[in-house]
């Protein structure tokens, strides 16, 4: 009984831990983005045939 708390605690203290990892390397939701260049990469991307040369 003792040792299927602890795995349940241990599970869920790696399952919070890593979602909280995740969200938190995520970026920024209202971060300022240059669409342009974006873009602009993705259209030479695309005319290159997929080639990052």
């Amino acid at each position: 009984m003792i040792i299927d708390r602890l795995l349940l605690y241990v599970f869920f203290g790696i399952t919070v831990g890593g979602t909280c990892g995740i969200l938190f390397s995520a970026p920024y939701v209202f971060q300022g983005v240059n669409q342009r260049a974006v873009l602009d990469r993705l259209i030479d991307l695309y005319k290159s045939g997929g080639n990052r040369d």
